[in-house]
């Protein structure tokens, strides 16, 4: 390795310590405030919805009334695959943020699976397709709000519909939240404060059948 490599490699070092104590230097926002910069920016706080802590939880209601269903509890883990890029001292830099990306996105999004519904079961006056249930998600402390009522297809069940001729794909809808840029930010008063920023993400809410091209069921589906 190089002097210049190493030189590079220290100040990569310096200016992620110096990173670290500048946005540790950041005053936290208030929950009030945090859900005016959301509502500001386009989100919502529908408390069937989403929830800013896991006592809300508890007011999500069940998206379907159904007294036939698998009650079960499991968890499923949304991890962030990243990649890393070539090189020398570029790519022990890149391995560093990787590292500290792979260690955030493993808590990214937790989601706890609840009530269950097999295919064929009649659900608000309909039958469904799907292996499908309800869930509660829970983000990692770096977003607002971090709880959510969802819909997902069930994990533990085949993705297959119509004995094969299509396949259980999630609906979503894009939703505004805030993220923790992880910067400071000066208010009106000079005082360094938390930066946070809209993101979209999007909140599942049902599990439909998608035929397959070349199905035989498509001539009778449109």
């Amino acid at each position: 390795m190089t002097t210049s490599h190493k030189k590079l490699i220290i100040a990569v070092f310096i200016s992620l310590a110096v990173a670290e104590t500048y946005s540790t230097a950041c005053q936290r926002l208030s929950t009030v405030a945090l859900k005016k910069k959301l509502l500001a920016v386009g989100g919502t706080l529908n408390p069937n919805l989403v929830a800013v802590d896991k006592k809300g939880t508890a007011r999500f209601k069940p998206h379907f009334r159904n007294k036939h269903v698998n009650r079960v509890t499991s968890i499923v883990n949304d991890e962030i695959d990243e990649d890393m890029e070539d090189g020398d001292a570029e790519e022990l830099y890149d391995d560093v943020k990787y590292r500290r990306r792979r260690l955030r996105s493993r808590e990214r999004r937790s989601t706890t699976v609840g009530t269950c519904y097999s295919p064929g079961t009649p659900v608000n006056s309909r039958y469904i397709l799907c292996h499908m249930c309800d869930s509660t998600t829970v983000l990692s402390t770096e977003y607002f709000p971090r709880y959510i009522n969802e819909v997902i297809c069930n994990p533990n069940e085949q993705k297959t519909c119509f004995q094969g001729q299509g396949e259980c794909t999630s609906n979503a809808v894009p939703t505004i939240f805030l993220k923790k840029s992880g910067q400071c930010t000066t208010n009106s008063n000079g005082i360094l404060m938390e930066e946070w920023n809209p993101v979209t993400i999007n909140i599942r809410t049902c599990c439909e059948c998608r035929l397959y091209p070349g199905s035989y069921l498509i001539p009778i589906s449109v």
